[in-house]
């Protein structure tokens, strides 16, 4: 039977093979150690500790066979029979997407609206210092993918569903990041890779009947009795939609204050949560600079 253990392994030490040291670990004579997979790796840089991994280790003895990794279930499909709600999701990035996936594979009808470009085109917007202009609705905050697409790509929640994180490592797998981030403690694909997983996650929505609109901006809601029939968009156009979920991101203001007159007027209850407000600043002059804060409450 396959035994789980966890290891320390030092700085200097992790080039030489595992087997050796899960066999001390266990007490297993030499050679016994056979197929192993390494669960969960984490950097150890406490102050006063020695600098090294830790490791958590399923092993088998020689001779035997680890269990396959579990097989994801299928994802939930909408009941037979039962018509689907037509579904606007506002905004590409993370929860967006995400939102678009798990309805999409369920059968349901989405529509994702997006104010910025998507991913590739984006690129061209980020070379803010040397063309000197800004598209406000295209840039490092807005765009497909959200802000941490060309800012690192670090994995990072406060989440507790260990399930749920987990799905959405496993769906990033999926659609073309490293293996690796199913394992690390802390995940990190890098903006070198992941315009190239937002294009193939994106391949597969637009294949399961997902319509995109990007470079639209969202005006308001057409809705009676507490009841959503379409999104406004800026442009004039109308989508038909039952449900709108809203994943606007740094977008949020504007987009709740554009909706602010019809959620009031159609009677369609909101209410205000706490955020997180959150900034990275580059200084490209030698002048003093001021950041200022707005966090008054929206309603």
């Amino acid at each position: 039977m396959a035994e789980t253990v966890d290891l320390f392994v030092p700085l200097g030490e992790l080039d030489e093979p595992l087997e050796p040291r899960l066999e001390r670990a266990l007490g297993w004579a030499r050679g016994q150690a056979g197929a192993l997979r390494v669960l969960r790796r984490s950097l150890d840089a406490r102050k006063g500790r020695a600098l090294g991994q830790r490791l958590r280790v399923l092993v088998a003895r020689t001779g035997e066979t680890l269990a396959s990794e579990p097989v994801p279930a299928p994802p939930p499909r909408w009941p037979a029979g039962r018509a689907a709600p037509r579904v606007v999701v506002v905004g590409s990035g993370p929860a967006g997407s995400w939102a678009a996936l798990r309805l999409a594979e369920a059968g349901v009808p989405v529509t994702i609206v997006e104010q910025g470009k998507a991913v590739q085109p984006r690129r061209r917007d980020l070379a803010l210092l040397t063309r000197g202009q800004l598209t406000e609705s295209s840039n490092y905050c807005f765009g497909e993918g959200g802000a941490g697409t060309y800012s690192d790509g670090k994995l990072y929640t406060r989440a507790k569903d260990r399930g749920g994180v987990a799905d959405v490592i496993a769906d990033l797998v999926r659609f073309g990041a490293p293996d690796d981030i199913a394992v690390e403690s802390r995940p990190h694909v890098g903006s070198n890779r992941l315009p190239r997983v937002l294009q193939t996650l994106r391949d597969h929505l637009i294949g399961l009947g997902v319509d995109y609109r990007f470079e639209n901006t969202v005006a308001g809601l057409r809705a009676t009795r507490g009841r959503v029939h379409a999104v406004r968009l800026a442009g004039g156009d109308e989508l038909p939609a039952d449900v709108v979920v809203l994943a606007v991101g740094h977008s949020a203001r504007p987009v709740y204050e554009s909706f602010l007159a019809d959620i009031k007027n159609r009677g369609i209850p909101i209410e205000a949560g706490v955020f997180q407000a959150d900034m990275q600043v580059e200084l490209i002059n030698d002048g003093p600079v001021t950041v200022l804060i707005d966090s008054r409450r929206l309603f």
